[in-house]
C-alpha cells in the first residue's frame, strides 16, 4: 500500500483524473491510500497492464510475413520472395518496452523497490503490476493511465493483423532444394523461420536470413 497523499481533502472531492471517462466519477479513496481513479479506469487499467505480455508476445506474429501481400516491400525494393520485417509490429514492440522501462525506472527511483529480475516484458509487467496502486496514488496517475489505454489500443490492432504459417521461398542452406516457412515454433513458445528439411532461423537471426535471401538472387 502506498502512503496517503498530503493533499487527501483535495482528493476526496476531486473526479478522476484518467482519460477514459466523463472525468464525473468519484476517485477511490482508503484509509491508507488514495487512487486518483475511478473503479472502472482502476480496473481498465489494470487489465490493460495485464494484457501487455501477450500482446507483445503477438506482435512477434504479426512481424511475419503473410501470403495476401505476393510481393514483399523491405529497404525501398519489391521482392517477389524475401522476409519482410513489418515495422508496425516491430515499431509496437519497441513501443510496449519503452513504456514498461519508462515507468519502471519512475517507480525504482521514488520507491525503495528491488529491481526486476529481468528486463523482459513479462517481468517489467509483473513489477509495475506490484506497484500499480503507488503508481495510480502518483501525481502522474492520470498520464500513467492514458498511456496504457493508449498503448494497447494501438498495439493490439497491429497485432490482430498478424498473418499465419506462410511460405517465404527457397531454403539458403547450400545443397538444400527445400522451401522455407515462417510460422509458429512447432515446440510452442515462439515464431521461427525454418524449412522443411529442418534448418530454422529464429526471430534474432532474420536480418541475416534476409541478406542471405538477397545474396541467392
Amino acid at each position: 500500500m502506498c502512503p496517503m497523499p498530503t493533499d487527501v481533502p483535495a482528493l476526496r472531492s476531486a473526479a478522476c483524473t484518467g482519460g477514459q471517462c466523463d472525468g464525473r466519477q468519484p476517485v477511490i479513496g482508503g484509509a491508507d491510500r488514495y487512487i486518483r481513479l475511478c473503479h472502472p479506469c482502476y480496473v481498465r487499467v489494470g487489465s490493460g497492464l495485464r494484457a501487455l505480455p501477450k500482446i507483445h508476445h503477438g506482435l512477434m506474429e504479426a512481424m511475419l510475413p503473410s501470403r495476401r501481400v505476393p510481393f514483399q516491400q523491405i529497404g525501398g525494393r519489391c521482392n517477389r520472395e524475401g522476409i519482410k520485417i513489418d515495422e508496425d509490429a516491430s515499431a509496437g514492440r519497441s513501443k510496449i518496452m519503452e513504456f514498461l522501462s519508462s515507468w519502471s525506472a519512475l517507480v525504482i527511483d521514488e520507491r525503495p523497490a528491488r529491481k526486476p529480475a529481468k528486463c523482459d516484458c513479462r517481468a517489467l509487467t509483473s513489477f509495475l503490476l506490484r506497484h500499480l496502486d503507488w503508481l495510480l496514488a502518483h501525481a502522474a496517475a492520470g498520464d500513467f493511465a492514458d498511456e496504457v489505454c493508449g498503448l494497447v489500443f494501438q498495439v493490439q490492432r497491429i497485432a490482430d493483423l498478424g498473418p499465419q504459417r506462410s511460405e517465404i521461398g527457397p531454403c539458403v542452406e547450400p545443397g538444400c532444394d527445400s522451401r522455407l516457412f515462417a510460422g509458429q515454433s512447432p515446440r510452442g513458445g515462439g515464431f521461427e523461420v525454418r524449412c522443411t528439411a529442418g534448418h530454422v532461423w529464429h526471430a534474432n537471426q532474420w536480418l541475416h536470413l534476409y541478406g542471405r535471401l538477397q545474396a541467392a538472387r
